[in-house]
């Protein structure tokens, strides 16, 4: 039988993984409709980065626990399914968008979680996203060009922007939900001003308000509006 800590970094390296795995689609299929081929390029090199952090995760899960891709990515097979599905882009800008909003909502969330975590056990995972800004930014700076020459797209893509945060917010209280094991860390990662007294529900209001702000702020650097 598994230590506590030890099952809970199980999932949290499965779900980030399997972020991870969602999200390489998410860009690749975006790699073509650029307007320059340069920029192709970046998010084709954007979409290689991801994928080898899924494979970093998925090389802990092999070394540490034996578990095969869809061992430890299995038990999260679906469950972006519905916030997929609510969140169809009706046109490119807002299918670029979307993959942004769920890779800084996925990222900080994880290093959220990782916080519960033993110091050791908390870098295993985010160690894999030590290098994840630089190249992240091809998106961000497609969008602030695009939309400091055409407010309407501005306009449009931050009431998006709104929708896809929103969205995902709530796949995410569903998940920690879902698996105990991940509310634990929630509770761990939040529980500072004092230790022992606070439940899901309040960490998951403190997480969504640590979340937000992040979000805000990558919002504002696209040249849209939270």
């Amino acid at each position: 039988m598994s230590a506590p800590n030890e099952e809970a970094l199980r999932e949290l390296v499965g779900f980030a993984a399997y972020l991870r795995l969602r999200l390489f689609v998410e860009v690749a299929q975006h790699v073509w409709g650029t307007q320059r081929l340069s920029d192709a390029q970046r998010l084709l090199k954007r979409s290689i980065h991801i994928a080898e952090q899924e494979e970093a995760l998925v090389a802990i899960g092999q070394q540490r626990w034996g578990m095969t891709p869809g061992q430890l990515m299995g038990p999260f097979d679906g469950s972006l399914d519905s916030f997929l599905l609510r969140t169809q882009p009706e046109n490119w800008w807002e299918g670029l968008l979307r993959p942004l909003v769920m890779h800084g909502v996925s990222r900080d969330m994880i290093r959220l979680l990782a916080r519960g975590l033993p110091p050791a056990q908390a870098r295993l995972v985010t160690s894999v996203f030590a290098d994840d800004d630089d190249d992240y930014k091809v998106g961000v700076q497609l969008i602030r060009d695009a939309v400091s020459s055409d407010p309407r797209l501005g306009a449009r893509l931050s009431l998006w922007g709104r929708r896809v945060v929103g969205e995902a917010f709530g796949i995410a209280m569903d998940i920690l939900k879902k698996w105990p094991e991940l509310g634990l860390l929630l509770i761990k990662a939040t529980d500072d001003s004092a230790p022992g007294q606070l439940n899901l529900k309040a960490a998951m209001a403190a997480g969504i308000t640590e979340l937000s702000a992040a979000h805000k702020a990558r919002m504002e650097s696209m040249g849209l509006i939270p």
